[in-house]
């Protein structure tokens, strides 16, 4: 019936997406090689890389919540909450800012505008693309092209 039909349209449009993102359009010669844990044949043509070959890879920090003097100063400071509550794909603020003071005393980067954050706990996987300076706590990490 209509489930059925359903279902078998999901599973088509699936794999449409797969060929899609795995041979591409107008490739002629494929090369199997091997994306996680199963190969896959790509374009001849295609390179494989990891993340950190084309990207800096940076954790967030948490600077000690203790300290009210790292709180409230003009330093963004994403969390995944902020990543969450943002419409599209651009964040331009946070809830919360930390002090140059915290940024000197804890592991956290200040990243430059560009940066893909990603949630790495809570909510795994949500992301943003900053547009001012900003740096994230550690329940997230940040990808800078290095391209």
């Amino acid at each position: 019936g209509t489930e059925e039909i359903i279902e078998t349209t999901e599973e088509l449009k699936r794999g449409l997406r797969q060929d899609l993102v795995t041979g591409g359009l107008d490739h002629d010669e494929y090369k199997e090689t091997k994306l996680g844990p199963r190969p896959v044949r790509i374009p001849e043509a295609w390179e494989v890389e990891t993340v950190g070959e084309v990207a800096e890879v940076v954790t967030g920090s948490t600077p000690d919540t203790d300290n009210e003097e790292y709180f409230g100063g003009d330093i963004v400071w994403v969390t995944p909450t902020d990543i969450t509550g943002t419409e599209g794909p651009y964040l331009h603020d946070s809830e919360r800012k930390i002090t140059e003071e915290a940024l000197d005393n804890c592991s956290a980067t200040l990243m430059e505008p560009g940066a893909v954050l990603v949630t790495t706990r809570a909510t795994i996987g949500a992301t943003a693309i900053n547009t001012v300076p900003a740096t994230t706590n550690r329940s997230m990490s940040s990808f800078s092209l290095s391209l």
